[in-house]
């Protein structure tokens, strides 16, 4: 009996080190893949700042056709 005890506690510290293992490779995981999500949403928001300044440019140049064409002469327009 005294031998079965001793191999359940052996088994039951092997098995309890193992879980230990795989949970600390887990929340490595986790913090690691937080942090790639982090990374990518920074990267997300800066690209669609971008974007903004782009399409902000695009409205700012986009009205000047109807600014200009008054101004240029009619034999001098396509």
């Amino acid at each position: 009996m005294e031998n079965f005890d001793y191999i359940r506690t052996i088994t039951m510290s092997i098995f309890i080190n193992l879980l230990t293992i795989q949970l600390k490779k887990d929340f490595n995981m986790n913090y690691y893949m937080e942090s790639q999500l982090q990374k990518m949403s920074q990267l997300l928001d800066q690209k669609q700042s971008e974007i903004n300044s782009l399409k902000a440019q695009v409205d700012k140049y986009s009205n000047y056709e109807s600014y200009i064409m008054p101004l240029i002469p009619d034999n001098q327009k396509n």
